[in-house]
């Protein structure tokens, strides 16, 4: 049996390295518009500092990861919510992409592993 399928997985991370695969995609570009767009409120107001993107073949026990992108959410939600109770953004804050965290250096398989 040969898999070629590959996967794009979308797992957002918190500092203590607790995590969540939020999606998964069969394009680089749709995963990135997910993170960048932060779709799904995937930042959860707060709760998940970091996204990441692993780039996957599928399969059972696939391979680590054959790339990884990072992000890190930049700026600030305003502080108070709106009439839904709800917390908005400023203009600048995101995920923006950023090197793979020193902390996680010697962690692989964030969605499957």
């Amino acid at each position: 049996m040969t898999y070629r399928t590959v996967i794009y997985f979308v797992t957002t991370i918190r500092l203590n390295g607790d995590k969540r695969t939020v999606g998964y995609y069969f394009n680089f570009h749709d995963a990135q518009a997910t993170i960048e767009g932060n779709h799904g409120d995937i930042y959860e107001e707060g709760y998940y500092q970091y996204a990441l993107i692993e780039h996957m073949g599928s399969g059972l026990y696939p391979a680590p990861a054959q790339s990884e992108t990072w992000y890190k959410w930049e700026g600030l939600r305003y502080s108070q919510p709106d009439a839904n109770g709800s917390y908005s953004y400023g203009d600048d804050a995101g995920y923006k992409t950023c090197d793979k965290p020193e902390k996680f250096a010697r962690f692989v398989g964030w969605a499957i592993g």
